[in-house]
């Protein structure tokens, strides 16, 4: 505990602050507060990630920070949750998680803290995670950013990403996330984009999404020789050093899709 001396020349109400020797002194002791500091954040709906109204990065416009002293008293996880839905366009509503490793939405109630070094959202790499519904719709629009006078993202190459081969039912597809051009089938997403809870089924949508696949069925098999179907229910260490299926760039998972069967109802009225 920090202590400081305060010294009165004079307890009367005629003497003011000075050293003077022999003087009264008071001594206060007070506890020492740590700084407020920023709250990094990510956006996402449960198909996938969403860019920041207040990107901070050129190269990584999905995540942001705000001051801890922007999130009104007492901050709790309500408080913050209304703070970046008001300051991303949202209403006030969705899941608010701890970290993206999190298997669960903190309570509304939850008292937050939001000073020193760690806590919620203290770095980065382990932003806290805003889950907002599919069909929200943003009340405003963006203000214009100018992309050119923001930082970059300095870990780029550091970045973890989930490799995949994409098939249909006759053999490889080209993959929408292809990134080397001798092998079209094969694509990655960055594992950041997979919203929390960090399950197979999140996964799959997230890779829906970046695929832009409609009306169909898909499975997820834990490697390309396709012995063993993802269950939707498993959950899965996306962050750490911990493997992961699809982790690795020369062991990827493999997403089989199929055309999604005809619904009975939909069959009679044609």
């Amino acid at each position: 505990m920090a202590t400081h001396k305060l010294i009165l020349s004079s307890l009367d109400g005629q003497g003011g602050l000075d050293n003077q020797e022999g003087s009264d002194t008071v001594v206060l002791m007070s506890g020492e507060k740590t700084e407020h500091r920023y709250i990094y954040y990510r956006l996402y709906t449960e198909d996938g990630p969403l860019e920041s109204y207040n990107p901070i990065y050129s190269n990584d416009l999905f995540i942001s920070h705000i001051s801890a002293k922007s999130v009104a008293p007492p901050r709790t996880a309500a408080s913050l949750k209304k703070y970046l839905c008001k300051i991303e366009g949202y209403p006030g509503k969705g899941n608010l998680y701890l970290s993206l490793g999190e298997k669960t939405p903190l309570d509304d109630s939850s008292r937050l803290a939001l000073r020193g070094d760690s806590g919620a959202g203290s770095s980065e790499f382990d932003p806290v995670a805003l889950i907002v519904g599919v069909k929200e719709k943003r009340m405003k629009a963006p203000d214009m950013v100018d992309l050119k006078k923001l930082d970059q993202w300095a870990e780029e190459e550091a970045r973890c990403y989930v490799y995949y081969r994409v098939y249909d039912e006759d053999g490889e597809s080209p993959s929408k996330t292809s990134f080397d051009h001798s092998e079209p089938c094969f694509g990655r997403i960055d594992a950041v984009a997979v919203p929390p809870p960090h399950t197979v089924a999140s996964l799959k949508r997230c890779i829906i999404q970046a695929e832009i696949f409609s009306n169909r069925d898909l499975q997820l098999f834990e490697e390309d020789d396709g012995e063993t179907i993802m269950n939707d229910s498993n959950t899965i260490a996306l962050h750490g050093d911990t493997y992961f299926p699809g982790s690795c760039e020369d062991n990827p998972i493999a997403l089989v899709s199929k055309s999604a069967p005809v619904p009975f109802e939909k069959m009679l009225s044609e």
